[in-house]
């Protein structure tokens, strides 16, 4: 099945006099994607998201939302979007309701309660609708920012540091979240972020940009795939090393996440490679299948840079 399109990028450039911000990117956010696009700072992710708001008039290319051109079309995109590219302001006197309703007044609207009970719960804020703003916790804070976003029901929504500064359970509720709307409300969320643990537990696509140009896309699955060996624990290091080798399996000793060796046998030969030292009288403790960590893969890509 051929995946929707949902923003297409082709070519797109942005430069400020000699300054080649972003040079002739090209990538593509499917259908109810969690798409991280990654960077270093002053690498063009900022300037990338300015042109698909429309808020940076390209130098040159093209891109659509939803189908519409970023370049012709942003009243129709921004009516299908919702994005937070700082932290939102609030009124901290004012409970999240009312905030919420403060939002529809200064849209010239009135607001509709129901929308706003519904939109409460959906970031888990039900039983805090009535509490002051000050008295929120950073994370509840986060939400009740995406709770302003989400009133309009946009199908894409564009977040900007989404975890910043917020502890380990503030990060887990607004990965829950969003990874909540693309499964219940079938959004599409394009998150720029340096925190690139929690990009590898929430995204399912990236792409990484460096000094303006996109140097990796993919699925996290293809980028971080690696055949590349196995983590041993076992019972004589030195033994199982010669065991393997007898059968032209390479290992060496290693200090890596409490293994003491490292067998480079693929997928495949690992269990020819444990039945080995099994029957060598070598006992085998614990096997982990070497995994590439998405800062691992960043890190590299960016240095070639």
């Amino acid at each position: 099945m051929t995946e929707e399109a949902v923003i297409q990028v082709n070519n797109l450039s942005k430069h400020f006099g000699p300054i080649k911000a972003v040079n002739g990117i090209t990538f593509q956010v499917n259908r109810c994607d969690v798409f991280g696009f990654l960077g270093q700072n002053g690498a063009g992710k900022t300037t990338t998201i300015g042109m698909l708001l429309g808020l940076i008039q390209p130098t040159s290319g093209e891109g659509t939302i939803l189908g519409n051109s970023i370049l012709e079309e942003q009243q129709i995109i921004k009516s299908k979007i919702g994005a937070i590219i700082e932290t939102p302001s609030f009124y901290p006197y004012l409970s999240a309701i009312d905030n919420l309703k403060a939002m529809f007044y200064a849209s010239g609207l009135k607001p509709d309660k129901k929308v706003i009970n519904e939109t409460l719960s959906l970031v888990g804020l039900s039983d805090r609708s009535k509490s002051k703003f000050k008295t929120f916790s950073l994370g509840m804070k986060q939400r009740l920012g995406l709770a302003t976003i989400l009133l309009t029901n946009p199908e894409v929504i564009f977040l900007d540091e989404p975890n910043n500064g917020l502890d380990p359970a503030g990060q887990k509720e607004i990965r829950d979240l969003i990874l909540n709307l693309v499964k219940t409300q079938n959004k599409t969320v394009f998150i720029s972020s340096h925190q690139l643990m929690e990009v590898e537990k929430i995204c399912n696509r990236v792409a990484v940009i460096q000094k303006g140009n996109i140097i990796k896309t993919g699925s996290m699955k293809e980028l971080l795939s690696t055949d590349q060996g196995v983590y041993m624990q076992v019972q004589n290091p030195e033994k199982a090393i010669l065991l393997l080798q007898a059968k032209n399996i390479t290992a060496n000793i290693s200090t890596e996440r409490n293994f003491n060796i490292f067998a480079h046998a693929t997928f495949e030969t690992i269990p020819e490679a444990i039945s080995t030292l099994m029957q060598g009288n070598c006992l085998v403790y614990a096997v982990e299948p070497y995994k590439l960590s998405l800062e691992e893969l960043f890190l590299d890509l960016t240095a070639k840079e």
